[in-house]
């Protein structure tokens, strides 16, 4: 076992210790993934654990610790059956001990079924019942907007910041052309639709229409159980946000691509306590093109260093130019279905 290990160990029966359990450990074993951390399966006489090592970065001042475990803490009292239990944390070594959830993935859209989707929408609906005092504290989430403006200029920062990139990448020169003139069109559209339906680019979203988002929401997040019942994962990113916003992201997100035909069932789901659907579908359909814009750019993201840095951390072994390549192929292919 070599020092790496051996601190990961130590920090494992710190964290049990902190739950209140016996820190025996029957085996410690790392999970591969392609996210932006750390992962490892801890075997326990009790229980089987998931150990959580954060990637940190000086600019990024968000604590996805604390973001994730206090969302968890909060979420454990509204669904406890949807998501994994948070059990212990050490906030200055960013690691954090969770219940493990064993079950499969799913990995391609044809596994979707309705089942998935009313599960999905009943999870937003659920975690958004009953709003007390513990999720009023809540942060809003990563990248929350809450005005057309805000959503554009969100986008439109993700734009620019990968054409400061460019002049060093041959590869992201290539689609980098082709991402702008789209959006310059997607982005003028918008603002014309707004003028027409005379619709404030500035009005800001009342805080009682905003919902409490898990964020990066998605199947691509999701462990399926036996009983075909799903839980939920990665709350890093979660807070208060506009739920067209959360609805853009899930229909957009490219790694688990989910058809287009459920939008109308997953809203009336997920908002049939209120009178606001409308309202809702409104600014889904005003903003839907515009975040398949900012997914290219989420796939392009590889090639700025401190979103790359994240990757290696969690994969020391990644191959960075086979991981490139595969970016730029799904950027086009999601340039390809957008129809202006």
């Amino acid at each position: 076992m070599n020092g790496y290990e051996n601190k990961i160990k130590e920090l494992a029966v710190n964290l049990l210790k902190e739950a209140g359990l016996n820190a025996k450990i029957n085996s410690i074993e790392p999970i591969l993934q392609g996210g932006n951390n750390k992962l490892f399966h801890i075997r326990h006489d009790s229980q089987d654990f998931l150990l959580k090592k954060y990637f940190q970065h000086p600019s990024d001042e968000r604590n996805r610790l604390i973001t994730e475990y206090s969302f968890l803490e909060m979420a454990c009292k509204k669904i406890p059956h949807s998501i994994p239990r948070p059990f212990a944390k050490i906030e200055t070594e960013a690691i954090a001990l969770y219940e493990f959830i064993p079950g499969n993935k799913i990995k391609s859209k044809k596994e979707i079924k309705n089942f998935h989707i009313t599960q999905a929408a009943q999870f937003i609906a659920n975690l958004n019942r009953d709003k007390e005092e513990s999720t009023t504290k809540l942060p809003t989430a990563s990248e929350a907007c809450f005005s057309v403006n805000e959503h554009l200029m969100l986008i439109e920062k993700r734009v620019n910041e990968l054409f400061i990139n460019m002049p060093s990448s041959k590869l992201l020169a290539s689609v980098m052309d082709q991402v702008r003139s789209k959006w310059i069109i997607i982005k003028e559209l918008a603002i014309h639709e707004c003028a027409v339906n005379e619709i404030n680019l500035h009005d800001s979203l009342p805080i009682e229409e905003r919902i409490i988002s898990p964020s990066d929401f998605g199947f691509h997040n999701c462990i399926i159980k036996e009983n075909k019942e799903i839980i939920f994962i990665d709350f890093e990113y979660a807070g208060w946000d506009d739920p067209a916003k959360m609805v853009c992201d899930f229909f957009n997100q490219v790694a688990v691509p989910i058809d287009g035909k459920y939008i109308d069932n997953f809203i009336e789901e997920f908002q049939s306590s209120k009178n606001n659907s409308q309202m809702v579908r409104n600014r889904i359909k005003l903003l839907l093109r515009a975040y398949r814009i900012k997914w290219c750019c989420i796939v392009l993201n590889v090639f700025i260093n401190k979103n790359l840095e994240r990757r290696i951390f969690a994969n020391p072994n990644l191959n960075v130019s086979r991981l490139k390549s595969n970016q730029i192929l799904k950027a086009k292919q999601i340039l390809e279905s957008i129809h202006i």
